[in-house]
């Protein structure tokens, strides 16, 4: 039984990496332009960049979730896997966004110096010289971000969505049996850690390629 369970539930592995790349990608958009606003020359912006901050960093997943689906239905009638899209990758801009400022501070005053130095303007400087490294640098912390994104993404089963965790429930309620509950549960496990362990070795192949120091 264990192996029939192990399929069936399997069949919602696309459903959940598509969650997972969308909200990767709204989060990584999200934290770019987040992060250009942080450095804005007015105050105003500065200020709502940071009070987006601190206020979606302390929200859970699952009450955005929520949120996005439920409470902004009257408004704006999104599908559960664009509901899902939209709250994860709201979520967890805040965090992206931190990335992103790290690795401008990982490249040093000393790039920018230079580039001026040399006659190049303020904005040439940001995106030509110090925008590709800091890139370098966020791109491990981004791609572990994408693993947790593919974790949160079982929380859209909350709002009807059926990926692994759908599948699950699904294949338990058709059995309703007291085996079936401990084989989808073990299923489940293994089926997500067969995922996240190879996107892991990529992460830890990059980490090494793109900065060696930090692997050695």
């Amino acid at each position: 039984m264990f192996w029939r369970v192990l399929r069936e539930i399997a069949v919602g592995i696309p459903a959940a990496l598509a969650v997972a790349v969308g909200a990767w990608v709204l989060t990584c958009l999200l934290g770019l332009l987040l992060t250009a606003l942080s450095g804005s020359r007015y105050r105003t912006v500065r200020v709502l960049v940071d009070f987006y901050y601190m206020s979606v960093r302390g929200v859970p997943e699952l009450v955005m979730l929520f949120v996005v689906f439920y409470g902004l239905h009257q408004y704006v009638a999104l599908t559960p896997y664009w509901a899902a899209v939209v709250a994860l990758g709201l979520a967890q801009s805040p965090f992206a966004t931190e990335y992103f400022r790290a690795s401008l501070r990982t490249v040093g005053r000393g790039q920018r110096e230079a580039g001026l130095s040399v006659g190049l303007s303020s904005t040439t400087v940001m995106y030509a010289v110090i925008a590709p490294q800091a890139l370098r640098f966020a791109l491990t912390p981004m791609l572990n971000l994408f693993i947790g994104q593919l974790k949160f993404s079982s929380l859209a089963s909350a709002i009807g969505f059926v990926e692994i965790i759908g599948r699950e429930q699904l294949v338990i309620a058709r059995m309703a049996t007291a085996e079936v509950y401990l084989d989808a549960t073990v299923a489940t496990c293994i089926l997500y850690i067969i995922i996240v362990i190879p996107i892991s070795l990529v992460v830890s192949r990059l980490t090494a390629r793109l900065n060696p120091a930090a692997s050695s």
